[in-house]
């Protein structure tokens, strides 16, 4: 909310429920052009909208849309537009985050009637994010022309955003992906991403994977079982709107995991697997290694020293130690030991359920909680920076996790994969998509990719069909349950 509209206070709740809102503004230096207040029974979004109208009682102007101002227009109609069009919640932040960052300071004073495209091309030339600019306002002003709160619509291809994009980082080289699942063992956050981003997912993609997104592929060959990871794509998680269903019909896909991943992969799930034993007749305690705990620990910093124990003691002042210990060991050497601040590590954080009934129930109940949990329980945020710190700390060239689905298109059309199947893993419905936005090709890939053809039409195709297993079902059939 502008901070010339005035304030809302969040009271509490009703008999009914509903959340109370304390609401006032004022016009004039310090109100002295009158002051109002209200309080309202609803939604955040019902307190703004009375705030709003509030400040055109007292600015005496009538509650009509073509006389409001940027900021009563964005707050009152297309705030409201978005959510009966059921955008995400994610949309609607980053829409209100770019107005009030960028657009609200220079023009949310303004009548709506009174901006051209002029105004907001001097505004996105001098804005520090212009693109998000130029996005926010062309939506703004073409939701205000559909409702008629602007006589003519802005002529946004006149409004042309000159910077270019930065570079982004090269996708890895098939040398850096095994560097990186090498130097990665043991950072299971990190592990599992790398693997499912390996496999084209996007980031939210790989936040709403849970076990039972994962199946098997079988089929019945000559000499022996060609088995197969896949994963069914159908959701995406996002900080604001938490696990949401793939609205896109392209994006619905099943994915094969590649090999030289599938074994890492089946490792880090299994980790997963919630453990149970007998408590007692008829009692039974269910064990989740589900998410990971923040743990903070003490670092310090040991050093060597020759000469006495106040010589020590300044020297140790002197680098600005505040918090140490000396300790002598030997005529005229003694360890200082120095205080560095707290490391903090995500370590699995076990959690522990009660269960009555018998053994086998509690079984059942277990691997029916554990498929519906994600793999990767963290926000997007906490991933990001994950991701970031242990690359570095690993010694791996850094690249977002949006980057390995970039590497993964652009391995499978080094390989000869057909455009058109790597559209469909990567839920693109064309492949222009992908040649435009992701996929890095030189000449020499080309030139084994069509190497790679023509090898593949140089062997005999096999007959047969896959069949289809639900994970754990496969997982107990290889160690012979039944």
């Amino acid at each position: 909310m502008s901070r010339p509209v005035g304030s809302i206070e969040y009271i509490g709740r009703d008999k009914d429920g509903l959340q109370v809102w304390r609401v006032q503004t004022a016009v004039g230096a310090q109100g002295k052009g009158g002051r109002a207040s209200a309080t309202v029974h609803g939604s955040r979004r019902d307190a703004e909208i009375a705030a709003h109208e509030l400040r055109s009682e007292l600015l005496g102007r009538p509650s009509n849309i073509v006389t409001m101002t940027l900021d009563e227009y964005f707050y009152t109609r297309f705030i409201p537009r978005l959510e009966r069009l059921e955008r995400t919640r994610a949309t609607i932040t980053s829409y209100r985050k770019t107005y009030e960052l960028h657009i609200q300071p220079h023009h949310g004073e303004m009548m709506l009637t009174s901006i051209d495209d002029l105004m907001i091309r001097r505004l996105v030339a001098s804005s520090s994010s212009g693109r998000n600019t130029l996005r926010t306002y062309r939506a703004i002003m073409n939701a205000a022309y559909d409702e008629r709160a602007i006589p003519h619509p802005i002529n946004f291809n006149r409004i042309q955003y000159s910077r270019p994009k930065p570079s982004r980082p090269q996708p890895w080289s098939r040398t850096e992906i095994h560097a990186a699942l090498d130097a990665l063992r043991g950072e299971e956050i990190v592990e599992l991403a790398l693997c499912l981003g390996i496999c084209g997912l996007r980031k939210e993609e790989i936040l709403a994977i849970t076990p039972g997104s994962i199946g098997v592929l079988r089929k019945e060959g000559g000499i022996g079982t060609d088995e197969y990871l896949y994963l069914r794509i159908d959701s995406a998680f996002t900080d604001e709107d938490g696990i949401k269903v793939t609205k896109t019909p392209d994006s619905v896909r099943e994915v094969v995991v590649p090999p030289f991943v599938a074994p890492r992969l089946r490792d880090l799930v299994d980790q997963t697997v919630p453990s149970v034993r007998m408590v007692r007749s008829g009692a039974c305690l269910i064990t989740y290694p589900y998410g990971w705990k923040t743990k903070k620990e003490a670092r310090y910093v040991d050093r060597l020293f020759e000469g006495t124990l106040s010589d020590a003691e300044r020297d140790a002042r002197s680098r600005g130690c505040v918090h140490y210990k000396i300790e002598a060991f030997d005529e005229g050497r003694m360890l200082v030991r120095s205080y560095a601040g707290i490391r903090q590590e995500l370590v699995r954080d076990i959690k522990e359920e009660p269960f009555v009934g018998t053994l086998e129930q509690a079984r059942s109940h277990a691997i029916a909680d554990w498929r519906r949990r994600r793999l990767l329980p963290l926000s997007g945020d906490r991933l990001t920076k994950t991701w970031k710190r242990v690359l570095e700390r690993r010694g791996l060239r850094y690249i977002p996790i949006s980057m390995l689905r970039h590497t993964s298109e652009s391995l499978m059309a080094e390989s000869g994969v057909s455009a058109a199947l790597i559209a469909k893993a990567h839920g693109h419905a064309t492949f222009t998509t992908d040649l435009k936005h992701y996929i890095d090709l030189d000449s020499t890939r080309l030139v084994g990719a069509a190497d790679l053809v023509t090898e593949a039409m140089g062997r005999a195709q096999e007959d047969g069909l896959f069949k289809i297993h639900d994970y754990m079902t496969a997982a107990g059939e290889d160690a012979g349950q039944p």
